[in-house]
C-alpha cells in the first residue's frame, strides 16, 4: 500500500472508529473510481478477497454511507461518504500529505541521479509535474536502465552522451528515451561507426 494511501487513513481514522480500514478503501474506491461492483480492481488495488470486499459492503450499507442495488450490482454512494471525504480539513491535509510523499519521490530520484548540480530548482521543476505512484516507479526504472546503458557504452569505449543536469532531464521528460537492451554476446551498434 502507498504511503499517501497511508496516510490519508491515519486522517480518515480520526473521523470515524466504527469503520475499518477495508471499510474506508473500498469506499474510496467507489466514491472516486468506480459505480458498480468491480472486485478484480479491490483485488488487484489492495489484496483483498471476496469475503472482505462483501463485509465492508454490508458495513458500508448498515452505517448509511452507501446504498447498494442487488440487480444492477450498483453502489451509490450516500451524501454521508461526501462529507466523510470532502471536508476542508481532508483537503489541506492531502495535500500537505501528497507533498510530503512528492518530497520523498524527489530524494530517491536525487539520489540515483549520477549528476548532482542544480538541486533546488530540480526539485520546483518536479514537484510540478503530475505523478501517480507507479508513473515515479516507471521514471526510476527508466533512469536505472539509461545509467545501466551509460556504463556499458563507457566501458565498450563507443560513444554515448552525458547526463544533462536533473532539471533538464525533467524539463525534457526524458525518462521516455528508449535505451536499447544491452546484450553481452553482441554490441549494439547504434548506427554509429
Amino acid at each position: 500500500m502507498n504511503s499517501f494511501i497511508i496516510q490519508m487513513l491515519k486522517m480518515v481514522f480520526a473521523k470515524t472508529s466504527t469503520l475499518t480500514v477495508a471499510d474506508v478503501l473500498v469506499l474510496h474506491f467507489h466514491k472516486n473510481f468506480r459505480d458498480k461492483m468491480y472486485h478484480e480492481g479491490l483485488s488487484k488495488k489492495y489484496g483483498f478477497d471476496d469475503k472482505i470486499i462483501y463485509k465492508a459492503y454490508r458495513k458500508l450499507r448498515d452505517e448509511n454511507y452507501i446504498t447498494y442495488n442487488e440487480e444492477s450490482k450498483m453502489v451509490t454512494c450516500k451524501p454521508k461518504a461526501d462529507t466523510f471525504f470532502n471536508t476542508k480539513v481532508s483537503k489541506k491535509v492531502a495535500h500537505s500529505v501528497l507533498k510530503d510523499v512528492r518530497e520523498k519521490w524527489f530524494e530517491k530520484l536525487w539520489k540515483l541521479y549520477p549528476i548532482k548540480i542544480g538541486k533546488k530548482k530540480s526539485k520546483e521543476l518536479f514537484m510540478k509535474v503530475k505523478l501517480t505512484e507507479q508513473m515515479f516507479n516507471y521514471i526510476l526504472d527508466s533512469l536505472n536502465k539509461q545509467i545501466i546503458y551509460k556504463k556499458h557504452m563507457d566501458s565498450t569505449e563507443q560513444f554515448y552522451p552525458e547526463f544533462k543536469h536533473l532539471e533538464r532531464w525533467i524539463k525534457n521528460e526524458e525518462w521516455d528515451n528508449e535505451v536499447p537492451e544491452i546484450n553481452q554476446k553482441k554490441i549494439i551498434n547504434l548506427g554509429r561507426k
